[in-house]
């Protein structure tokens, strides 16, 4: 698992984690940072199972031997529980976790209109759930998701999407409807540098063709992708 994990965390741009274990008990070569347990979480977030499973809120097991009339289990995260005071109708999944090293850590994820937050505590002590709910209200109320796909032209470059098909006059290729940036809501758009890449990363949906990928001052704010047209590709198949 360790060599797996590891190799899995350096894809993913971890630069401050080592794992020696799955269970996360305490070793003293056994470390991450609140970055790159976002950076893992994130990941997380493309496999739907994973998804279903951590914002199940009740879950009923079938009986067996040992509990002939079944069993009801609910997710330990208490911002995923109505009845709970740390309840958050934006979260929609996340971790618990506690060593006597660690103290209490929590992961979080959060949407509200087209945003998605991750939040990341280590070393909570007692206040890692008003930590969270501050940390998630602050991304929440500062900053905002911009649907690439509303910007052409502006924020991507036309000289990537301009290439046509002169038989059809359709573009070869096409912007993924999914590319988003979040930047802060005063941000001057015309501060927003792209920068192009035919690099691939874990993070390259199947089938790109250029990233361009989008700084923010020093920052990376998002990603667009931009793939082959299928209907062009389909036609040149075809001939």
């Amino acid at each position: 698992f360790a060599k797996l994990m590891n190799k899995k965390a350096k894809e993913l741009g971890c630069t401050g984690s080592n794992f020696v274990n799955p269970s996360g008990l305490n070793d003293p070569d056994h470390y991450t940072t609140a970055y790159d347990m976002a950076l893992i979480a994130r990941s997380a977030l493309n496999y739907p199972e994973i998804v279903e499973i951590m914002g199940t809120r009740v879950y009923k097991i079938p009986p067996s031997k040992k509990a002939p009339e079944g069993q009801t289990i609910s997710p330990g995260h208490k911002m995923l529980k109505k009845n709970d005071s740390a309840y958050d109708p934006r979260v929609f999944g996340g971790k618990t976790g506690f060593t006597s090293l660690a103290d209490n850590t929590l992961v979080t994820y959060a949407k509200k209109d087209d945003m998605t937050l991750i939040s990341v505590i280590l070393n909570g002590h007692q206040t890692h759930y008003t930590d969270t709910k501050k940390l998630l209200d602050f991304g929440f109320s500062q900053f905002e998701s911009k649907k690439l796909a509303d910007y052409e032209g502006s924020l991507v470059p036309e000289n990537h999407l301009t290439y046509s098909d002169s038989r059809t006059d359709q573009s070869l290729l096409l912007l993924n409807q999914n590319s988003r940036i979040v930047l802060p809501k005063e941000a001057d758009l015309s501060a927003v540098v792209p920068i192009v890449s035919y690099d691939e990363t874990s993070l390259t949906p199947s089938g790109t063709v250029v990233t361009v990928n989008y700084l923010y001052g020093e920052r990376t704010v998002g990603h667009a992708w931009i793939t082959p047209n299928p209907a062009i590709q389909s036609r040149l198949t075809r001939s």
